[in-house]
């Protein structure tokens, strides 16, 4: 099981450092939810598509109206997890 410390045992998981650059937080409560669900979407779908990111983030709610960057939040991750897998395998 991974939590939200687990994330940045190393540093900045890819998720959490979209989170920072997007500024996808204002209050801070929902924070953690979205991005576990994101962390598990991006596993499940690397590239997701906009109704994906509906779908799995359907159930987190954000009352601060933080919307707009939560998503642009998800599709960074994911930008920065494939650039972080071509990487690891040297492309």
């Amino acid at each position: 099981m991974t939590t939200l410390e687990g994330l940045a045992a190393d540093g900045l998981d890819p998720v959490q450092q979209a989170f920072v650059e997007k500024q996808a937080a204002q209050c801070g409560y929902c924070t953690s939810g979205f991005i576990m669900t994101t962390k598990a979407l991006l596993r499940q779908y690397p590239n997701p598509t906009d109704a994906q990111i509906a779908q799995a983030l359907r159930y987190n709610l954000c009352r601060c109206g933080a919307h707009v960057e939560i998503l642009q939040a998800v599709r960074r991750a994911a930008e920065l997890m494939a650039h972080d897998d071509s990487d690891a395998t040297g492309r």
